[in-house]
């Protein structure tokens, strides 16, 4: 009896177990935990873009004078006269004619001494006729006596005599002719001297320093003032081994200085140095700029540019989106929904310092990987960040 009172019993607790159950089961549904999914990597990303590239170089350097002068006391003496001042225009030496005398010393001396010379060198010179005249009368002399010996007209004696006289009067005659040329050649000496006391301009342009004024007494190679000629610019550049085989002579480079922002002059390459520095692995070139207008100026700190090659519509993609890969070069380009990056390969072009040429391989518009691209895998998901455009403008 017991028996068939407990069936019922055990049948109502199990359903009333399972009703519990299913009422908590749905409104608490149990969970089974999943793997936990890898979190995509955060890559910065640039287009592909048609524009401008070029494989070029910028150098500073300082401005200098095409053509400079400093003006040195040949002799000593006190400045009597100085023709110009600082700035302003000099001409110098042109066919058959000197340049404008620029310094005056004193050569009042110098002067007296040869007047003094020249007046003795008139002398010597009255002296010399004299000599040829009682020469050309003993010449002549001899000349009547030899007819008049044979015919003992005259005698032995007086025709040796005469000979005699003869060859005293040639002997007094070279005698003077030769000092008559020492005379000249002193004159001539006293005369340079005397030039060396009027300083004139050896170059036409500009006097860029004043070292003396009138009265400063001048000693032997001491500075008096500097002229330059700035109708022509020159610039001293030093580029590297690398970019020095590619410059080439008469090859055009622009030029900008500080004081003209907006302003660029073409100048071009006029001489190269044949020899690199073993230290700093640089050589020197120099580029000269025209400078009709005078705009520049020696002295003035310059930006160079050096264009080697340029494209006008080239595929470029910054340079930080190249693979190291010398065997074949490649870019990580990102696409697709969830976007996965894909190695591709590329074929090169011309290289700068921020960009690269891509000749084959990928499409104006497609986004390549600029930052990040050292950390992914091909076929990897990833999370695209636009680079900004300010950096971008920046890096082109």
């Amino acid at each position: 009896m017991l028996k068939y009172f407990l069936v019922p019993v055990v049948f109502a607790i199990c359903g009333a177990v399972g009703w519990y159950t299913f009422q908590h089961v749905e409104k608490n549904p149990v969970t089974i935990d999943q793997p936990p999914q890898p979190a995509r990597l955060a890559v910065t990303v640039a287009p592909v873009t048609a524009r401008a590239i070029a494989d070029e170089i910028e150098l500073v350097g300082s401005l200098e004078a095409n053509a400079e002068v400093v003006i040195r006391a040949p002799v000593r003496g006190y400045i009597t006269h100085v023709s110009f001042d600082v700035g302003d225009s000099v001409q110098g030496p042109a066919k058959d004619v000197d340049g404008q005398l620029v310094i005056q010393l004193d050569d009042e001396l110098l002067r007296e001494k040869l007047s003094g010379m020249q007046a003795a060198l008139r002398v010597q010179q009255a002296d010399i006729r004299a000599h040829e005249a009682r020469r050309n009368l003993a010449e002549a002399t001899v000349k009547r006596q030899i007819p008049a010996l044979a015919s003992a007209a005259v005698t032995q004696q007086e025709y040796e005599e005469s000979l005699a006289q003869l060859e005293i009067s040639e002997a007094e005659l070279a005698l003077s002719n030769a000092r008559l040329a020492e005379s000249r050649s002193a004159v001539e000496e006293a005369r340079i001297e005397l030039d060396s006391f009027s300083l004139t301009a050896p170059i036409s342009g500009q006097l860029a320093e004043r070292l003396v004024d009138v009265g400063d007494l001048a000693n032997p190679d001491d500075p008096l003032m500097k002229i330059v000629s700035i109708d022509k610019i020159k610039m001293l550049i030093h580029v590297s081994e690398t970019d020095y085989p590619k410059i080439q002579l008469g090859q055009n480079a622009t030029v900008q200085v500080d004081p003209l922002p907006h302003q660029s002059f073409t100048g071009q390459v006029i001489r190269k140095a044949p020899v690199l520095d073993p230290e700093t692995r640089t050589s020197q070139i120099f580029v000269e700029i025209p400078n009709t207008e005078q705009l520049l100026k020696p002295g003035m700190h310059a930006r160079v540019k050096l264009v080697f090659q340029q494209r006008e519509a080239a595929q470029v993609i910054p340079k930080t989106a190249l693979l190291d890969d010398p065997d074949q070069p490649a870019v990580f380009v990102v696409d697709g929904n969830p976007p996965v990056a894909r190695r591709c390969p590329v074929r090169v072009g011309l290289v700068t310092n921020q960009l690269v040429e891509i000749l084959q391989g990928l499409e104006t518009g497609q986004q390549v990987v600029v930052l990040g691209n050292r950390l992914i895998k091909n076929g990897q998901e990833v999370s695209p960040v636009s680079q900004s455009e300010d950096l971008r403008v920046a890096e082109f």
